[in-house]
């Protein structure tokens, strides 16, 4: 079975020399120029029943289809000027598939709306697929002699809506370009336009299929044969034949039982179990045939990836004049490929076999999922670093913070110690309240970056209309990068807040744009589709709040919150959004983890002078832990559950407190007066040292 592109030959006699040389199931004729009545006339002197033609693109362009019910069945779904779009269903054969014709419009213009058609096409099907027609359009300058060069900028946008379509050129065979302005050869302009482009599933369907360019003749223009290589089995049926795999099943007595236990002569039980077998053997193992088919056609599409990756290696090498390192180069596979195919296909690249791809920059490339379990080699790290640390080197905060718990009390609970120095803390962070502000930082960057390549592969492959209408998104499958984005969400929203202009386009229901959260959040109750549809440039007139727009009654304090918010009346008036913890507006690190780790306003530290002094940090540590009531003297231990006796073992005279191991113990006092402190210092003597 063939499939015919005759470009520009609207005589009768040359397509029926078409038709009587090569027997097409489908020919379809291009550049026909003529529309109406003249095409309905012309068509029905063609040796075909049946046909589709579109109108001309003034005096250019013209599709025509043409084919015979008898040996196919053509669906048509819809066309334009520049394409048509059908199913096709051969009479001998159960697969359908979809056939696209295409006449690619001169005008550049007029060709980006024809693949912008061909990419909406690829979203709405997942059938095999042939696009085939004129693309007006070379794609390499292989496909070009002479003349202008190739437009990288437009070829680029023809290779674009082909990967979009998931499609791919599977050769041809005879000369090389299908178009030529028939000049003398020091005008000649020659160039391969004409193609026939098909997805990997049309590829198994039709394994052996191939393109051949045949003669030219009475045109610029080649016929371009697209030869399914199709045979059709003429005789008798296959003869039964028992397969030893059937035994391996344990539903297969079954079918020999009752076959055999239903009639007593042979010839009927024969009969039976043939034709009961041979529909048990469909459900249970399918066509083993055509799996064995399947699988060698996609072995060949391997094969032929693998020898043009290492074609294309060996281009690159040849341009820069260097090699490729093959003791270092590796290959990987997917752990579900059999070793079988793994070595013919490594064989073809030249590459020695690895089954882990190591690490790049220091982080692991895993396949198919990474873990949590993966990184534990930076915590290794870190340990490894402050182990080898010696004790001296590190201030008194810092063994606060890296003591082992086996070691030491801890005197201040961490809690604290994370707490900023105003609040009573020391101002360590916590690495998940830091990871968590880190994150948030990377949710800012991806609503103000949305123009970087990151952003919009994110926003591509995340911001779907399925997963915005979807109650439970959250449960859909994403990357460890999305995941870690949507843990830091929380302290963005927080910390962020839109600054509006006239022309805002911000939801005035569901936007986050008052200090207190979105007006959804402070006014509660159903509203109208109209109102949850009203954006703030519909509530502002004349540069000022219009409250009649509302189609609800708006308290009067939050009216006159809204009167407070800025708005810009100036330039364009677009929306931007800030950063609430900064004056500047933009993210601040700080804030972001002050928000994950909860700022606690009322929550009052009375001995921020420590942090004033100027002594030395181990005497400001030691003035801390006093203030925190955490040294370890007696009544401090017997608090926390070691020992029971507080009274102080030098002087006997009371309890061990932090004051009366500074101040009030006699001995203490002695030492006090041998430094130098005189008795009338009411100062030291009568201060409790706790202000």
């Amino acid at each position: 079975m063939e499939l015919q592109g005759c470009l520009k030959a609207l005589l009768p006699n040359p397509c029926s020399r078409v038709v009587r040389n090569h027997d097409p199931i489908i020919l379809v004729l291009m550049e026909t120029k003529v529309g109406g009545e003249r095409a309905r006339e012309i068509l029905g002197m063609l040796p075909f029943d049946n046909a589709i033609h579109t109108d001309t693109i003034g005096y250019t362009g013209g599709l025509w289809m043409l084919w015979n019910s008898d040996r196919e069945e053509v669906t048509s779904l819809a066309s334009t000027e520049q394409e048509i779009h059908t199913i096709i269903k051969v009479m001998n054969s159960n697969s359908c598939w979809l056939f696209t014709e295409v006449y690619a419009s001169p005008k550049s213009a007029e060709r980006h709306i024809l693949w912008d058609n061909l990419n909406r096409i690829a979203e709405l099907h997942n059938m095999p697929w042939v696009l085939a027609g004129d693309f007006n359009e070379p794609s390499l300058d292989d496909d070009k002699f002479r003349g202008r060069a190739v437009s990288i900028n437009r070829s680029l946008l023809l290779k674009d809506c082909l990967d979009n379509c998931n499609m791919m050129d599977i050769g041809f065979s005879s000369r090389w370009f299908t178009w030529t302005n028939k000049r003398e050869i020091q005008a000649l302009i020659q160039e391969r336009i004409d193609r026939f482009f098909v997805n990997p599933s049309w590829c198994l369907l039709f394994p052996e299929a191939k393109v051949v360019h045949l003669i030219r003749c009475h045109s610029e223009l080649c016929s371009v044969l697209l030869d399914l290589s199709l045979t059709t089995r003429v005789g008798r049926n296959r003869p039964f034949k028992f397969q030893t795999c059937w035994l391996t099943d344990l539903t297969f007595p079954k079918v020999f039982t009752q076959a055999w236990g239903q009639t007593d002569s042979l010839v009927e039980a024969v009969e039976k179990f043939t034709k009961d077998v041979g529909l048990w053997n469909k459900e249970h193992f399918g066509n083993i045939f055509a799996k064995k088919k399947n699988i060698k056609a996609r072995l060949n599409v391997d094969n032929a990836n693998c020898a043009t990756i290492r074609e294309v290696l060996n281009v690159f090498c040849g341009v820069l004049r260097q090699t490729i390192s093959e003791a270092k180069s590796r290959v990987y596979f997917s752990p579900t490929m059999d070793d079988a195919t793994k070595e013919a296909l490594y064989g073809v690249l030249g590459f020695v076999l690895t089954p882990n791809l190591g690490k790049y920059l220091g982080i692991p490339i895993k396949h198919p999922r990474s873990s949590s379990q993966d990184y534990n080699f930076v915590l290794d790290r870190v340990k490894q670093k402050l182990a080898g640390w010696k004790a001296s080197l590190l201030s008194m905060a810092g063994q606060n913070g890296t003591s082992e718990a086996a070691r030491k009390i801890h005197w201040v609970g961490w809690h604290k110690v994370t707490k900023p120095k105003d609040k009573g803390g020391l101002g360590l962070q916590t690495a998940k309240g830091r990871n968590i502000a880190l994150l948030a930082k990377l949710n800012w960057r991806l609503h103000n970056e949305n123009d970087a390549l990151w952003a919009k592969v994110l926003d591509a492959k995340y911001y779907t209309s399925r997963r915005r209408n979807l109650g439970n998104a959250n449960s859909l499958p994403c990357s460890r990068m999305w995941t870690a984005i949507k843990k830091g969400r929380e302290v963005f929203m927080k910390g962020s807040r839109w600054t509006i202009g006239k022309d805002s386009k911000i939801s005035f229901r569901y936007g986050n744009w008052t200090k207190q959260g979105s007006i959804r959040q402070l006014i509660e109750g159903p509203l109208t589709q109209e109102a949850s549809m009203l954006e703030i440039k519909d509530v502002i007139q004349d540069l000022r709040w219009n409250w009649s727009k509302l189609p609800f009654e708006f308290p009067a304090d939050y009216k006159l919150m809204l009167q407070a918010i800025p708005i810009s009346f100036q330039g364009r008036g677009s929306d931007k959004l800030a950063w609430v913890g900064n004056p500047r507006g933009i993210f601040y690190l700080k804030s972001a983890y002050g928000k994950e780790m909860g700022d606690d306003t009322n929550l009052a530290f009375n001995a921020n002078w420590i942090w004033k002094l100027m002594t030395l940090p181990c005497i400001q540590y030691f003035l801390w832990k006093c203030a925190h009531n955490s040294i370890g003297v007696k009544d401090c231990l017997v608090e926390r559950g070691v020992g029971r006796d507080n009274q102080c073992a030098i002087c006997q005279g009371g309890a061990e407190t932090i004051v009366h191991a500074l101040k009030d113990c006699p001995r203490v006092q002695l030492t006090w007066r041998q430094l130098g402190v005189q008795d009338n210092n009411r100062g030291l003597w009568q201060s409790e040292l706790k202000d």
